[in-house]
């Protein structure tokens, strides 16, 4: 089988590499790769957030792609946020094709360097046995678990349960990109404006192809105060959505309402066919939602030099 690289353009490969990833699923039936959200919200959201136009260029001039002799995509090298350190390798469950050219170019484009040494991280589903195999002998050591997946079977949905003068909207009704962005930065924490994602950044992710504002959703308070806040992606091909991101002002935490907002999430998908609902961090959380853990991923750490 002949491999060849490609460098990567928007115009032309993002949509490749969301399909691709989508397919990918379609393999495995779990997500063995990142879920196309991931790919969308990274380009769309966390590189115009942390980055600005600057963030966006640099997370894109790194991306590699490799091909078979039909221009499939087989393999791809990215980062999730715009700053040096960290590698994701998406692979083609139909071929598992990774080799250290893959490897070199992630450890060239996306190492961090610092004090005069690289170092790496790459960070995957600890069911990739090949890309493990691989990069242990390429004197990488595995570091821990950061991440793990949880799952809800979308079956007998309950109703709503707000509590009184609560209500549930999208973006679709409202789009109020101030309101929205300082939900979402309170709700993580970032009690002042500067913390808060950009208004540029919520822009762009509402360019992003799979964003939908009717499953962009909040809960507003009885003053209108934005209380929670949650974005529901859906990949109808595999009848899957996935909670990227979910949060609750910290003036409105214990009332319930995260459990609400993705339940309604969860109601608006299965309406087209959504059979599941994967969430994201806060593993406990979404336990006690009725979510259960399918997979763990792992990092792998090496100095280069």
């Amino acid at each position: 089988m002949k491999i060849k690289r490609k460098k990567y353009s928007y115009e032309e490969d993002f949509i490749r590499i969301r399909d691709f990833l989508v397919d990918s699923y379609s393999l495995t039936k779990y997500p063995f790769n990142w879920t196309f959200e991931r790919w969308e919200y990274a380009r769309h959201f966390v590189a115009p957030m942390i980055g600005g136009p600057g963030g966006i260029k640099y997370w894109e001039q790194n991306i590699g792609i490799w091909e078979n002799e039909d221009n499939e995509i087989i393999c791809t090298v990215c980062t999730e946020y715009p700053v040096p350190g960290e590698a994701f390798i998406q692979m083609n469950p139909g071929y598992l094709y990774v080799n250290e050219e893959v490897i070199y170019y992630a450890e060239e484009n996306l190492s961090k360097e610092e004090n005069g040494k690289k170092e790496l991280r790459i960070k995957m589903n600890d069911d990739n046995h090949q890309l493990k195999a691989l990069i242990g002998k390429m004197g990488y050591a595995a570091t821990g678990w950061y991440e793990y997946q949880t799952e809800y079977k979308i079956k007998n949905l309950p109703a709503g349960n707000l509590p009184s003068g609560f209500r549930i909207i999208s973006m679709e009704e409202e789009n109020d990109i101030e309101a929205r962005r300082k939900v979402l930065g309170l709700a993580f924490n970032h009690p002042e404006p500067p913390g808060w994602p950009s208004a540029f950044s919520y822009r762009e992710l509402q360019k992003a192809p799979g964003y939908k504002k009717y499953l962009d959703i909040v809960i507003t308070a009885p003053n209108h105060e934005y209380a929670a806040c949650c974005i529901i992606w859906y990949d109808g091909k595999n009848q899957v959505g996935i909670i990227e991101p979910l949060g609750t002002h910290p003036g409105y935490r214990r009332r319930g309402l995260a459990r609400e907002i993705i339940l309604e999430g969860a109601r608006r998908i299965a309406n087209k066919g959504a059979k599941k609902i994967y969430g994201g961090p806060g593993l406990y959380f979404y336990q006690s939602v009725g979510f259960a853990v399918t997979h763990k991923y792992v990092e792998w750490a090496k100095t280069i030099a």
